[in-house]
């Protein structure tokens, strides 16, 4: 489900990151190298599909993939000697994985070595967000931070060519949750479909009761239809341990600055496939619906990405969503009779979900025909009339 494996173009280089500073704490241990193909897709120097087929021919033939990638003149020898240097400096935490992305562009643009453009790249201003600003006054109104811990993000922000958020990351000062919550309310702001008071309550809320963002906005007395989508799949996806946190807060802000899907952005840094971000944001709809929990959710994303099956098949091989066949017949009869549905929408709601093999009651919530509420509630009423502890007309 996600690209092949992309090994690195081994390429002896002498070259080491000249300001990398040994004294900070967020330096000492170094970063697992990334992979050359996702940095070239993440500064866009190449397409997913021409990867693929590079990464296939490297297979074949034994060549390391920078070569093929060189020799097909899908890149330059300029763009794979910039890529391997901006490994080392990933690897050494001197450049953020979105900073390597941008010095990557900046440098093909320009035709320049790497070192060149590091050097200027914070006069771009290319890596921190346009609405840093709001998103600290939501981070501090809200209590989320203290204003000393913003100071030091700030210092290091400058210092790394990083976003404040991304260094209240590194810090440990900002729970990924948490800022999670931010970034969500800055989008929503940004698209004007939030007032700054009402997110700041909310986060507030949400601080104090320990709870999701979906539930601050119900204790507010906000609608929050329209603002589940970049957290709940994020958080569920971080949950499944298929995005680290430092690649999905980049990816938020890039959506942010870019207004771009979150998803998107995420298939095109080679992070999950078209087809795994799909399953899982069904998933996320019946998380929210409450018929499936996120941890639940994330343990059946995680499963399918190491046995790279589709979670359709997961959940059918595993019947997940099957009814209890104990009162399955007994709660569909009584959902009938009381007029909550009829036998031509159980049979729409069963053939649309058929390839999750998902049961009558299950399909029927799931299709929203009916409740959450009356889904737990008919089996039991079932049992109960089994047993002639009630009449049917009750």
């Amino acid at each position: 489900m996600h690209p092949p494996n992309m090994e690195s173009y081994s390429k002896s280089t002498s070259y080491s990151p000249s300001f990398t500073n040994s004294g900070d704490p967020l330096l000492k241990s170094p970063r697992p190298r990334v992979k050359l193909g996702v940095l070239l897709l993440e500064a866009r120097l190449v397409s997913s599909s021409a990867l693929a087929v590079s990464v296939q021919q490297a297979e074949k033939t034994g060549k390391p993939l920078g070569q093929v990638l060189v020799e097909t003149s899908r890149i330059t020898e300029l763009d794979l000697e910039n890529v391997l240097e901006a490994q080392l400096l990933v690897e050494a935490g001197a450049l953020g994985r979105q900073d390597a992305a941008s010095a990557l562009r900046c440098a093909r643009e320009k035709n320049l070595p790497l070192n060149k453009v590091t050097r200027w790249l914070s006069e771009t201003d290319k890596s921190v967000s346009s609405n840093e600003t709001l998103l600290i006054e939501l981070i501090l109104e809200s209590g989320h931070s203290q204003s000393r811990a913003v100071e030091e993000a700030r210092r290091i922000a400058q210092e790394r060519e990083i976003s404040v958020a991304g260094a209240l990351l590194k810090m440990r000062s900002l729970p990924f949750h948490n800022l999670n919550m931010v970034v969500e309310c800055l989008k929503l702001i940004v698209d004007k479909k939030l007032d700054k008071s009402l997110a700041i309550r909310a986060l507030k809320t949400a601080k104090e009761s320990n709870c999701d963002l979906e539930t601050a906005f119900e204790k507010c007395g906000i609608k929050a239809r329209n603002t589940l989508s970049k957290i709940k799949i994020g958080d569920i996806l971080l949950s499944a341990r298929v995005v680290s946190e430092a690649e999905l807060l980049s990816c938020l802000e890039a959506s942010i600055n870019d207004n771009r899907l979150l998803g998107e952005l995420l298939i095109e840094a080679g992070i999950v496939s078209k087809e795994l971000l799909d399953e899982s944001l069904f998933l996320q709809k019946l998380c929210q619906i409450e018929l499936l929990s996120r941890q639940h959710a994330a343990r059946l994303i995680k499963r399918a990405q190491d046995q790279n099956k589709s979670i359709k098949y997961l959940t059918t091989e595993l019947n997940i969503f099957r009814d209890d066949p104990a009162t399955f017949n007994g709660a569909v009869d009584l959902l009938i009779s009381a007029k909550l549905t009829e036998e031509s929408s159980i049979c729409s709601a069963v053939k649309h979900f058929c390839q999750y093999g998902m049961d009558p009651l299950h399909a029927l919530v799931a299709r929203n025909l009916v409740s959450i509420q009356v889904f737990r509630a008919a089996p039991v009423l079932a049992q109960q009339l089994a047993s002639k502890k009630k009449k049917k007309e009750e």
